[in-house]
């Protein structure tokens, strides 16, 4: 789905979106739908997400970039 703008700006019109939106709105071959809403993330979802995280870290997979491991100690 494109916004009046995207459309003005995809063909290179040249003209300003409420053109766009009156041209669209008098051809009768055209029709508005209304978007569907997104699924929202559940608290599973974010607790699943939290959880992968924690077992990168565990894993040594992810390290601040100013740290040296071997050491300990930071730039």
């Amino acid at each position: 789905m494109k916004s009046c703008n995207d459309i003005n700006q995809e063909l290179n019109l040249g003209v300003s979106k409420w053109t766009v939106w009156r041209a669209l709105k008098e051809d009768p071959n055209i029709t508005r739908a209304v978007m569907r809403p997104a699924p929202r993330l559940t608290n599973v979802h974010k607790a699943i997400a939290r959880c992968d995280e924690v077992v990168e870290v565990a894993n040594g997979a992810w390290l601040p970039a100013a740290h040296d491991s071997t050491t300990g100690r930071r730039w």
